[in-house]
Parts: structure tokens; sequence; C-alpha cells
């Protein structure tokens, strides 16, 4: 459960700003080093840049700052608004890779329709190249694929036809 949301209203948005994110090269090289040292020769050592606070999923943020009825709410009253709390947060652009995770119901496990497959990859693509974002697509939560895991290697056929 989410304690008391600090955003009451989205006018206070305007109290908000972009987080600030940056490296100390000298110390992380020192670090990533001193890591390596103890225990690099039995597993890698590797290095992540992903600002603390991004480390949670962009929802939970959003829903630990304004509760989730509310952001429910935003979606139908104030989506202008909404969008402005997301692009204070997100400042993702292509400095960060998104993971999209498509929904396997849609594409391997209850359904293959492959001309479906195409244009939600196809539009995906083109929602984050107009905004300028790097992207991985991983196909999560896949329980099942019915059986037949060939299914798994035409889905990466089409996807990669279609993003590359």
């Amino acid at each position: 459960m989410f304690p008391d949301p600090p955003i009451k209203s989205l006018d206070d948005l305007s109290l908000l700003r972009p987080a600030q994110h940056c490296v100390d090269e000298e110390r992380t090289a020192a670090n990533r080093k001193m890591l390596e040292d103890a225990v690099g020769d039995i597993m890698p050592v590797h290095l992540a840049r992903t600002p603390v606070l991004y480390q949670a999923p962009m929802a939970s943020m959003a829903m630990f700052l304004r509760g989730m009825t509310q952001i429910m709410l935003d979606m139908v009253e104030n989506p202008s608004k909404l969008h402005r709390l997301l692009r204070i947060m997100k400042q993702i652009g292509g400095d960060y890779i998104i993971s999209w995770r498509p929904n396997p119901t849609d594409h391997v496990c209850a359904t293959f329709d492959r001309d479906r497959i195409r244009r939600q990859i196809a539009q995906g693509r083109d929602i984050l190249a107009k905004h300028g974002c790097q992207y991985e697509i991983n196909l999560k939560d896949v329980l099942t694929v019915r059986g037949d895991r060939e299914l798994l290697r035409e889905w990466v056929k089409i996807v990669r036809s279609v993003t590359e």
C-alpha cells in the first residue's frame, strides 16, 4: 500500500523539478575495479548507470506521487497535466533504453496473428521513434505457447522484420 500521495493537485506540478542525473566517472571506475578484483574471476561485473529514482517502475513512481485512484481519474479528467507529470518523471529520451514488453497473450499464447503482431510492433516502434527513444523488446511471462515452441522463433522473425 502506498502512503498518502504528496501531489494532491496537478496544479502542484509547478513545484516539481526534473531529477538531475550525473555519474562520477572516476569513482565509478574505482568501484568497478574493486569489485572486479574481488569477484571478477568468478562472475562478471556489469556497470549499471540507472539513476536510483528510476529503478522503480514508472507506474509505481506515479502512483506514489499521485495515488492509484487519482491517476486513473487524471487519465480521464486531466490527461494533459498527467502527461506533464510523466514528462517531469521519464527524461528518458535517447539516454536510456525502454524495455518494451508486449502482452504475450496477444502475441503467442492465446492467438498467433502475424498481421496483428506486425501492426502492434510497428505502431509502438513509430511512437518510440517519434520521441527519440531507444528500446528493446522482450516477450514477458511466456508460460505456454500452446505447446508450440516454434511460435517463439516465428515471433522473433516477425518482430525483427518490422524493427530492423
